[in-house]
């Protein structure tokens, strides 16, 4: 399994573990905690061919946020799709009384989640599907919870707008629903750094305000930030080859004329190619 270090400290730093800072870090494999590997949940192993956004869990902290900006009461319904290890759930049940049912195609993590259930002792306060999102019936819901991408959420929008009763309340972290009427933003800052959730409540017609200018904003960012990701790859790897090639013809050239193997000019120019991949 091939695994870039840029990629690896990523996934690290995304489940709350301050590699420059240790003493920060707020993940379960921080100094003094116990926990395992796998708690670190690296994305090769929670992708799925059908999942619409990557695996990325809310840090615990977050999700304290995110129940209070719900206003959950006890009784009520919680939904959240892309439920993952069911940290969201668990905490709704635990935390405020509430009933939850938690979605999600992969089933390490939706038995991950059950084993915490079961531990915790809930039998029918919570649930978990191990399933398609689009395939469950969001009738019953009083919050839904979603920490999808914005092109995700664009996907998921149709049916949140044919099955949610009016008055649901509907938050999303990090990535907005374009065209949809903002309640409430909230940008918080806490152990695991900065965050930004939003919240809805279904009327009917939640299109357009001053918000959606900023919504609109935000997915040209994500569309120009793929294509520059995209156009940086391409150039990186013509210069690559380019480099590749003339530093064998110039060790062809050195070699035929003056009988060397190498100087130092040739090996600048070979190892360019290593350092062009780095960058």
């Amino acid at each position: 399994m091939r695994v870039s270090l840029r990629n690896l400290v990523r996934r690290v730093e995304r489940a709350g573990f301050n590699i420059w800072n240790p003493s920060t870090s707020n993940a379960l494999l921080s100094p003094g905690n116990t926990g395992r590997l796998q708690d670190l949940y690296p994305q090769d192993l929670t992708t799925t061919s059908k999942s619409i956004a990557p695996f990325v869990p809310s840090p615990m902290d977050v999700v304290g946020v995110i129940l209070e900006l719900a206003e959950l009461k006890p009784g009520e319904v919680l939904y959240d799709l892309g439920c993952g290890d069911g940290r969201i759930v668990l905490a709704a049940a635990k935390d405020y009384g509430s009933r939850a049912v938690g979605v999600d195609l992969n089933a390490m993590l939706i038995c991950e989640a059950r084993n915490r259930a079961e531990k915790l002792g809930f039998r029918d306060e919570v649930r978990f599907i191990e399933g398609d999102m689009f395939d469950v019936d969001l009738k019953p819901a009083d919050v839904v919870v979603m920490y999808l991408l914005t092109s995700a959420n664009e996907k998921v929008r149709p049916k949140l707008e044919s099955e949610l009763r009016l008055g649901t309340r509907v938050i999303t972290h990090d990535f907005p629903i374009i065209n949809w009427r903002c309640q409430r933003r909230l940008d918080y800052r806490g152990e695991s750094g900065k965050h930004t959730l939003y919240l809805y409540v279904w009327q009917g017609s939640n299109y357009f305000d001053e918000c959606d200018e900023l919504n609109r904003s935000r997915l040209h960012d994500y569309k120009y930030s793929v294509a520059l990701s995209s156009l940086t790859f391409s150039i990186r790897k013509i210069l690559t080859q380019s480099c590749f090639g003339i530093s064998l013809i110039f060790r062809a050239i050195i070699s035929s004329s003056l009988h060397v193997n190498s100087c130092p000019v040739i090996m600048i120019i070979a190892h360019m190619k290593t350092i062009l991949y780095i960058l």
